[in-house]
C-alpha cells in the first residue's frame, strides 16, 4: 500500500476556491483603498447615474440604460450614455460614438453593445475604459443634465449619484461564489453598503407575490435577497423582443421592419454566460423553436 506524500493533490475545485479567495481579496483591498481616500475618487459636474450587477453575464443592463435614457429624453432631460466599448478596437481611449442622430463609429471600432445603443438614434453614446475622461469628452460635447454609465458599478474611480444594481431574477447570484470559481464580481455583503436600488430583471408576472424561482445550485435567491436588504428599494422588470435587428459579416446593423412578435418565428445560436435566459426571451411569444447554447 502506497503511503500519501506530505502534499496531497488538490481538486480542480479547490483551485478554484483558492483563485476565488485571491481574487476576494484583491477586491476587498481595492474597495478599501477607495473607501480610505488612498485612491482618489473623481466627480463630474452633473449627475451620474450608474447601472451595473454583481456577476458576470447578461442580466439586461444595457437595455435598462436604454430605456432610462429614452425615459429621461421624454421627461426634457438630456442623458448621455457612457459604455467602455468592450472589444471595440476604441476600447483604451474616448470617442464619441453617435449625437444621438448621427452615428460616427463602426461596431468593430466601439464595440457591439455602445453601437446598437447609437442605432437607437435617441441619446449620445461615448466610450471609453476611463468612464472620467469618456465623461469629460461628454460634458464638452453635449453638456447633459445627467450621464448614464453603463455596467458602472464597479468602477469606483468615478464617483456617481446613484447605483442601480440589476439581479436577474431566475438566478441572481449564481452559486454564491466569486471568480472564477463562481460569476459573482463581488459579494452582495461587499455591494450592499453602495448600492442605492435593486433591479430585478425577467421577473415572471406577480413575481414577488409568488414562492420564489428556485434554481439548482443557487445560494441565494430573490425573495431572499430582499430580506437581506430591508431598507434598499426594489423594482421589477421584464423584458420582450419587440424587433428585429440584422447584423451582417461586415458588422453593420439594419434594422428590419417590425412585425407582430406571434407571427414571427425564431432561433437562435447562443455562445455566452447564462445562455438559457436569452434564448428564453428569443423564444418569447415568438414560436422559437429552434435555439441551441454552448
Amino acid at each position: 500500500m502506497e503511503t500519501p506524500g506530505p502534499f496531497a493533490p488538490l481538486s480542480f475545485d479547490q483551485v478554484l476556491a483558492g483563485c476565488a479567495s485571491l481574487y476576494k481579496a484583491g477586491v476587498r483591498l481595492r474597495y478599501a483603498m477607495y473607501e480610505s481616500g488612498f485612491k482618489k475618487k473623481r466627480r463630474l459636474d452633473c449627475p451620474v447615474i450608474s447601472i451595473g450587477n454583481l456577476a458576470v453575464g447578461g442580466a439586461g443592463k444595457t437595455p435598462m440604460a436604454v430605456w432610462l435614457a429614452k425615459m429621461l429624453v421624454k421627461k426634457g432631460l438630456r442623458p448621455v450614455v457612457i459604455s467602455r466599448g468592450y472589444r471595440g478596437t476604441l476600447e483604451n481611449e474616448a470617442a464619441v460614438v453617435s449625437d444621438g442622430r448621427d452615428v460616427f463609429l463602426d461596431a468593430k471600432s466601439c464595440g457591439d453593445e455602445p453601437y446598437m445603443m447609437a442605432m437607437e438614434k435617441d441619446f449620445p453614446v461615448v466610450v471609453g475604459q476611463d468612464r472620467y475622461e469618456a465623461g469629460l469628452l461628454a460634458l464638452e460635447t453635449f453638456a447633459p443634465d445627467v450621464i448614464i454609465l453603463d455596467d458602472g458599478f464597479q468602477h469606483l474611480k468615478l464617483a456617481r449619484d446613484l447605483d442601480l444594481v440589476l439581479l436577474d431574477y431566475g438566478d441572481p447570484l449564481g452559486n454564491g461564489r466569486m471568480l472564477p470559481a463562481g460569476r459573482l464580481r463581488e459579494t452582495l455583503c461587499m455591494a450592499e453598503e453602495r448600492l442605492d436600488a435593486v433591479v430585478f430583471t425577467r421577473c415572471p408576472p406577480n413575481a414577488f407575490q409568488l414562492e420564489p424561482l428556485q434554481k439548482p445550485g443557487s445560494r441565494s435567491f430573490a425573495n431572499d435577497i430582499i430580506k437581506k436588504l430591508p431598507s434598499v428599494p426594489v423594482f421589477s422588470q421584464n423584458m420582450n423582443p419587440c424587433g428585429t435587428i440584422v447584423f451582417s459579416r461586415e458588422r453593420r446593423w439594419q434594422r428590419c421592419v417590425p412585425i407582430p412578435v406571434a407571427e414571427r418565428k425564431t432561433g437562435g445560436l447562443v455562445f455566452r454566460t447564462g445562455p438559457e435566459r436569452l434564448l428564453c426571451t428569443i423564444g418569447a411569444g415568438s414560436g422559437g423553436k429552434h435555439c441551441r447554447s454552448f
